[in-house]
């Protein structure tokens, strides 16, 4: 059984409200990602649902009973919830909702506080819930004074395309309508939020759709809500820089300390003579790691100059987080 399991929600189909255009795109560009690892390793196991016209393939009890499925399993160590759909908004009388196909004027469908409360009595460790719809904030903004989001329990994380009073929007991503949110996500998936090692976690997502969205005006921002000790790994891409340069951080090569100021020589610059071919290789993976942000110049504003005359280099705090990693190895890629 995979240890990652995820469940992908799309309904473009309704009874009582108007239909969507672009949830079923977006369940089918997520899966795509989530599926696999860039270098095609097995990565989530996706479980599908999405709506088909003239059918409730997608109710009030349908989903529950998936979502029970998915948090309810010992064996599973990280489980992703993705929804693509209508949301409903909070009002004095009704909670937030993710509109299933069935639902009408008073009993839209999924309430969210159920969603969340699902999430923190399952026995899984990393729970992480995705929401493409609108007012999909009310499942993690404690702002919404109507019905106050419910506090979360270790390991669950909550990622959502709006705030608890905005709609989400459709756009258009290769050809197809999409949603504005989803097609952040997907491309950040794809590499864009990847650190220098390739992991991207849910943190970096959030990351990405929040300057992406913010560009693009103000009337869409997503909302980010965790309670975990460490950041859920969602998915691996190639690394900017090779494992095996990083792993080589805390060593004679590059810094034997964190804090190290590694000095530098003409020699390590190849416009200069005499040629000093093994410094010239170090100096390669050092402006390599200089141009992702692990290493800055000593009294130089570049890495050339510094090597020009005779200054140093060294890691900057992100490059001393990679160092203190590469102590215990990236095994786990």
């Amino acid at each position: 059984m995979y240890s990652h399991q995820a469940l992908l929600v799309g309904i473009n189909h309704y009874r009582n409200v108007d239909p969507l255009k672009g949830c079923l795109n977006d369940v089918a560009l997520m899966e795509e990602v989530l599926a696999k690892h860039e270098d095609s390793r097995l990565n989530f196991q996706c479980d599908v649902m999405i709506s088909e016209e003239g059918k409730d393939t997608i109710t009030i009890g349908s989903l529950h009973e998936r979502l029970e499925m998915l948090l309810d399993s010992k064996e599973t160590k990280v489980a992703l919830f993705y929804f693509s759909g209508h949301g409903s908004e909070a009002t004095q009388f009704r909670k937030g909702c993710l509109v299933t196909q069935d639902g009408n004027k008073y009993h839209p469908g999924l309430q969210l506080e159920d969603l969340i409360d699902m999430a923190n009595v399952s026995p899984i460790p990393e729970v992480v819930i995705m929401l493409d719809c609108c007012f999909s904030g009310n499942a993690g903004n404690a702002s919404n004074t109507i019905h106050p989001s419910v506090q979360l329990r270790e390991g669950v994380s909550i990622m959502t395309a709006s705030q608890y009073n905005e709609a989400a929007k459709e756009g258009f991503f290769d050809g197809k309508t999409v949603g504005k949110f989803t097609s952040i996500i997907y491309k950040a998936l794809k590499g864009e939020a990847a650190d220098v090692t390739g992991t991207i976690t849910i943190a970096d997502l959030y990351d990405c759709a929040d300057k992406l969205l913010s560009v693009e005006g103000k009337d869409q921002r997503p909302i980010f809500k965790a309670y975990v000790q460490k950041l859920t790994e969602i998915r691996r891409c190639k690394p900017k820089v090779d494992l095996d340069i990083l792993a080589q951080l805390p060593s004679a090569r590059f810094f034997v300390r964190s804090d190290y100021q590694k000095p530098l020589s003409p020699a390590y610059e190849p416009s200069e003579e005499p040629r000093d071919p093994e410094k010239e290789a170090i100096f390669k993976d050092l402006q390599l790691m200089a141009r992702q942000g692990l290493v800055r110049p000593v009294g130089a504003e570049h890495m050339y100059y510094a090597a020009i005359h005779s200054k140093a280099c060294e890691l900057t705090p992100y490059g001393q987080f990679i160092w203190q990693k590469a102590l215990t190895g990236f095994d786990n890629h």
